[in-house]
């Protein structure tokens, strides 16, 4: 019987620290392939920097480390909408766009999918659930997704 159904949300909520972990590791051992390696390790350390801050303003250390957890497992509910529109789909293989079968918008296509909610829903998802369109057009303001 499977459990998954369980263990997915909790395991969401965590899914961030594997975030951090992950990039980190891929800066740290991949600096050949990396593009502006040092902008992108400053930005995570003034990102570390500030969440220490804030953390560390707490009157105790129960509510810093409780901030950090329930801070962490709010955005895990957008970790989620990202599983779900990424991680089902086709990985990109980083090879270059040298064909009719491999250009950019049908590579976008292949990796990325939307994900059907009620508008109601939007303020939720923030207008992620429209993966497609937001990798085509980054820059497209929200409220004209739907």
């Amino acid at each position: 019987v499977s459990h998954q159904h369980l263990f997915f949300y909790p395991l969401m909520a965590l899914g961030r620290w594997n975030l951090y972990a992950q990039g980190l590791i891929y800066l740290l051992t991949q600096p050949d392939k990396t593009h502006f390696r040092k902008t992108e390790l400053a930005g995570i350390a003034v990102y570390f920097g500030w969440v220490l801050g804030t953390a560390l303003s707490m009157p105790s250390w129960a509510e810093s480390v409780g901030w950090v957890m329930l801070s962490h497992a709010v955005a895990g509910i957008l970790h989620v909408q990202i599983v779900l529109s990424h991680w089902s789909m086709h990985t990109y293989e980083g090879r270059a766009y040298n064909g009719a079968d491999d250009e950019w918008y049908v590579t976008t296509m292949r990796t990325t999918m939307n994900v059907a909610t009620p508008p109601w829903l939007d303020w939720v998802h923030i207008g992620l659930q429209f993966q497609i369109e937001h990798h085509l057009f980054p820059r497209l303001p929200r409220h004209n997704l739907r």
